[in-house]
């Protein structure tokens, strides 16, 4: 049985705003408040070079980045949509929840940033402190230079440990030192599904399932959308064409919406361009439809 979630405009609103037909929208981006290495105003300024017409930053666990983020777009004539990718724990796995639309100024959604960064601080220094134990010398304030004053993550430490000639690669970072049961490897604390499902929607925010191909819990969708998930993020660039199709053969069965974007990082050539993994244009019109924008 179909599950019907329509996404009606508000009575007597203005319809949405339409970015130019055919101009790539990408709301997946990274900044440097979370693990990206360019400035909001430089990533807005690089999506304006790639053509796009309209974006959503989506920094993991931070909000940081918006207001710069606005501004820019603002003077590029870009249309902006605030959001924000959340870590999700599903038993030992993980997924990633995108936030499209949010309040980034939501007392609920900045006290519970606030804890993830606090928990990420925490875990930063465990890690560094099994390195030491390893005779791998890298200090907090070695990763921090490395964040730009963004919240800290294992991209950072990886980064720093190729800065500082411990490896010669991020690949080797995680393969020898940093990934998950490796000897420096530290969990971190997530929020389970429902609440960082409710934590979107309370800051007014529509939640969407992020690279689905890649996490590969295609059977957790029906459960997500029965606790508010609205949408799939279909096209990304790891995702092949059995991929696409397969997610959008699921939005047509449980009623969501079809997103895509590049997940941009700016980390260096052989990362997909800003713009791969395109949002169709009517997809995004229920997008804001639904954000009421």
């Amino acid at each position: 049985m179909k599950h019907r979630r329509p996404h009606p405009p508000r009575p007597h609103a203005l319809p949405p705003p339409r970015p130019p037909e055919g101009a790539p929208i990408d709301l997946h981006l990274h900044s440097l408040h979370s693990d990206g290495k360019l400035t909001p105003a430089d990533l807005v300024g690089r999506a304006k070079e790639a053509g796009i017409s309209a974006l959503a930053l989506t920094d993991h666990d931070s909000v940081r980045g918006i207001p710069e983020a606005r501004e820019a777009c603002r003077k590029e004539g870009i249309l902006f949509v605030p959001g924000i990718e959340l870590g999700v724990g599903v038993g030992t796995d993980e997924i990633h929840l995108l936030g499209y639309g949010i309040d980034a100024k939501g007392r609920t959604l900045q006290h519970t940033l606030d804890l993830l960064a606090g928990e990420r601080l925490d875990r930063m220094e465990k890690m560094l402190a099994a390195l030491g134990r390893l005779g791998v010398a890298v200090s907090l304030d070695d990763v921090r230079v490395e964040a730009g004053g963004g919240i800290l993550g294992r991209l950072h430490l990886a980064a720093t440990l190729v800065r500082l000639g411990h490896v010669g690669d991020l690949n080797e970072a995680f393969r020898r030192w940093i990934g998950a049961g490796r000897p420096a490897y530290v969990g971190r604390q997530l929020l389970n599904i429902r609440e960082a499902i409710d934590l979107i929607r309370e800051a007014g925010g529509v939640p969407v399932l992020a690279h689905p191909g890649v996490t590969r819990r295609d059977e957790l969708i029906e459960y997500l959308v029965r606790l508010g998930v609205r949408g799939l993020e279909v096209y990304y660039p790891k995702h092949d064409f059995v991929d696409v199709s397969r997610y959008r053969k699921m939005c047509a069965k449980f009623d969501l919406m079809a997103t895509g974007g590049s997940d941009f990082h700016g980390a260096g050539k052989d990362e997909p361009p800003i713009g791969s993994g395109s949002t169709p244009p009517d997809e995004f019109s229920k997008l804001l439809y639904s954000m009421h924008l």
